[in-house]
C-alpha cells in the first residue's frame, strides 16, 4: 500500500512538532511557577485584597484599553488595513500583556503588531508604522495634556501670589 505524501506534509509535520514543543516549554513552565511560588503567603495575600478597589482598577483599565484600540482602528483602517474593534482590542490586550513582560516598554506594541500582520497577511511594514503612528498620538495627547496643565497651574499660582 502506498502512501500519498503531498508538498505540504513536512511542513505541517514542522507545525506539528513545534506546536508540541511550545506547548512542553509552556508545561514546564507553568509546573516551575506552581512548585516556586509559595502558595500560603499568596492565600494570605488574596485574603487580605480588597476587592472594591482592584474592582476599580480593572474599571479603568478597561476604559483606558477601548479608546486606545479605536484609535489604533482608526489609524489602521484609514491607512488602508481594515481592522475591526475586537481585532484592535484583543491586539491591545495582548500588546500590554507582553508589555508586561518582555524587558522593553514597547515591545507589546512590536508583538500587537506582528500578530496582526500575521493573522491578517498585511504588511509588516505598515501595520507596525500604524502601531507607531498610534503611539505618536498618544505621545502628542499626553504632552499637550502636560501643556495644558502647566498652563493651567502657572495661571492658578500668579493668581495666587497677586
Amino acid at each position: 500500500m502506498a502512501v500519498n505524501m503531498s508538498k505540504d506534509a513536512p511542513k505541517n509535520l514542522k507545525f506539528r512538532y513545534l506546536t508540541a514543543l511550545k506547548a512542553a516549554g509552556s508545561g514546564v513552565a507553568v509546573l516551575w511557577l506552581v512548585f516556586t511560588v509559595q502558595w500560603d503567603a499568596f492565600i494570605d495575600k488574596a485574603i487580605g485584597t480588597d476587592w472594591f478597589r482592584l474592582s476599580i482598577a480593572l474599571a479603568v483599565f478597561s476604559l483606558w484599553i477601548w479608546p486606545c484600540a479605536l484609535r489604533w482602528r482608526q489609524i489602521a483602517n484609514s491607512s488602508g488595513y481594515p481592522v475591526s474593534l475586537g481585532e484592535a482590542t484583543r491586539g491591545y490586550l495582548i500588546g500590554a500583556f507582553f508589555s508586561a513582560f518582555l524587558p522593553t516598554a514597547k515591545g507589546g506594541d512590536v508583538v500587537r503588531g506582528i500578530l496582526l500582520a500575521r493573522r491578517r497577511c498585511f504588511s509588516m511594514g505598515g501595520i507596525l508604522a500604524t502601531v507607531f503612528a498610534e503611539r505618536f498620538f498618544g505621545l502628542a495627547v499626553a504632552l499637550f495634556m502636560v501643556f495644558l496643565s502647566s498652563v493651567m497651574a502657572l495661571s492658578r499660582h500668579s493668581a495666587v501670589k497677586d
